[in-house]
């Protein structure tokens, strides 16, 4: 089976249309574009094309600790250090789960500080020594940076 891999950037004026959309490939096998940004399409044997990823669809989410070397780099680079805690999303975050992640990562923040940053943003940032440490909400590529 064929597929057609196309890259999509969304807009920021939604009132145009929703994204910029760049063919990148034709590929037996989709399982590396399988995340938000791609949209993915089957072409069948008679060359129809039948669409069956929407680009706006995340396939993975998830709470994860997250390090870079300093705050200034976080938007800038993957993380040096990534650890996933849990599957979901700020829903899904106990005050237990908020206890025991102060406690691993040694956050000098109180627990109420870092709840709130949660539930409000979705994600966590603290400098501990010379590490930007994040805990939050990523997907698929995106990493939250709390910058």
């Amino acid at each position: 089976m064929k597929y057609l891999v196309i890259e999509c950037l969304e807009l920021a004026d939604q009132y145009e249309c929703d994204a910029d959309r760049t063919p990148i490939c034709v590929t037996d096998n989709y399982s590396s574009y399988n995340k938000k940004g791609y949209e993915i399409y089957k072409i069948e044997k008679n060359g129809n094309l039948t669409k069956i990823r929407e680009y706006d669809e995340v396939s993975d989410c998830y709470i994860g600790y997250f390090e870079w070397n300093n705050e200034d780099n976080a938007s800038e680079s993957e993380p040096l250090k990534k650890v996933r805690l849990k599957d979901g999303d700020r829903d899904d975050i106990s005050l237990s789960n908020i206890k025991e992640w102060k406690r691993r990562f040694h956050f000098p923040e109180t627990i109420n500080e870092i709840k709130e940053d949660l539930r409000c943003s979705g994600e966590f940032g603290t400098l501990i020594g010379d590490k930007w440490c994040v805990i939050g909400v990523a997907h698929d590529d995106y990493y939250p940076t709390a910058t």
